[in-house]
């Protein structure tokens, strides 16, 4: 694919990104995309064959917590709790940010359209999940975290993080809420 065909295809995904931002994954459909980009139709399914497929392509592309970034971070001499003071802070902004993918999110995974693909939410979960233990399986061996089991206190703080994000979709969420749970969660980490 050319420069034109990547700018292009470029042009899809940030639009789509914003209409499901703004409509969710099940309101958003291919004419939908194809009137904001301002492009024909068949320009469109020359790079992607349902709103799925777009979906799943934003996803691939969002930055997110995994092993290989986090051991660049573990190298550069950080304290593990600051590491981790900061990815909670990141999952805290997630949480507190109205318009963002989370909606689009939980309707696309509820949709069963995922089904028969990679999963791409569960992919990313076990590798948060594997990511989070190797940090505060660190911070246990440098002494700055007590913990019997680094797995599962990291797969808390991911049920407690997708728990509060949902309840946001839901409900008010205050700050002070996402602060007591996230300062919880701490709690059963330090010596």
């Amino acid at each position: 694919m050319g420069a034109k065909g990547e700018k292009k295809k470029e042009l899809i995904l940030n639009t789509s990104r914003d209409l499901f931002i703004k409509y969710g994954f099940k309101n958003v459909t291919m004419k939908d995309i194809v009137e904001k980009c301002e492009i024909s139709r068949g320009g469109l399914y020359l790079y992607f064959q349902s709103t799925s497929e777009i979906f799943e392509e934003i996803l691939k592309n969002e930055p997110y917590f995994t092993c290989r970034n986090l051991r660049k971070i573990v190298k550069k001499d950080s304290s593990i709790s600051e590491i981790l003071g900061s990815y909670l802070e990141e999952q805290k902004r997630e949480i507190l940010t109205l318009y963002d993918l989370k909606y689009a999110k939980y309707e696309y995974y509820m949709s069963g359209s995922n089904k028969g693909s990679e999963n791409i939410l569960k992919t990313r979960f076990e590798e948060e999940a594997d990511a989070l233990s190797d940090l505060i399986k660190e911070g246990i061996d440098r002494g700055e975290f007590v913990n019997d089991d680094s797995v599962i206190a990291a797969k808390n703080i991911l049920y407690v993080c997708e728990g509060l994000k949902i309840a946001s979709l839901t409900s008010v969420v205050s700050e002070e809420t996402v602060n007591e749970q996230l300062s919880y969660m701490w709690g059963g980490l330090l010596p």
